[in-house]
């Protein structure tokens, strides 16, 4: 046996009880003559004991703790019932809301493009659209007459309609309603 050799990773094996017999012996024989192993072996035992108590004091309290712990966080009953009562008190108002919100969206007119600060809504065409507001689009007096020409593309397929003339006479419409008068003007 060398004399030099110290049983460092043995001495562990030793402690853990993962020798087989025959390694334990010549561990054992070793201890015998040197006293820098045996304090090793001593220094391992004391904290394999210090562990193994730790283990034991710790393994079987926190399942009590833990337990209680988990069951104090658990509403009461009490609590769930004013839960439930304050949904089941809110439920309809949420969704008279939900339908009113729901119905208004429907309802509203869409707004497709965004307005700027001055009411008037940008559309970027080459400058040739100024603005739409309330509903109406200005475009130059360029840009119109080349877009109503019966060449232009956009005007294919589209019979030629007459053009209305400043000079043109505007014929009055009667109304075909009238509201009797109740002698008072």
């Amino acid at each position: 046996m060398n004399m030099t050799k110290h049983y460092q990773t043995e001495l562990a094996l030793l402690v853990g009880d993962d020798l087989s017999e025959a390694e334990a012996v010549e561990v054992y024989r070793h201890l015998s003559t040197c006293p820098e192993c045996r304090a090793h072996l001593q220094k391992l035992r004391k904290s394999q004991n210090a562990l193994s108590e730790y283990a034991l004091e710790t393994s079987a309290s926190p399942k009590v703790d833990l337990r209680a712990r988990v069951q104090k966080s658990l509403p009461t009953p009490a609590q769930i019932q004013r839960r439930h009562r304050i949904l089941h008190n809110w439920a309809p108002a949420a969704t008279v809301v939900v339908a009113c919100t729901l119905l208004f969206m429907v309802m509203s007119p869409e707004q497709s493009t965004p307005t700027n600060n001055t009411g008037h809504v940008s559309a970027p065409s080459g400058g040739r659209m100024h603005s739409i507001r309330d509903d109406r689009v200005t475009f130059d007096q360029k840009h119109l007459d080349e877009l109503t020409r019966p060449e232009h593309k956009s005007m294919r397929g589209i019979p030629e309609l007459p053009r209305y003339q400043p000079s043109d006479k505007v014929r009055q419409i009667e109304p075909f309603f009238v509201y009797p008068s109740n002698g008072r003007n």
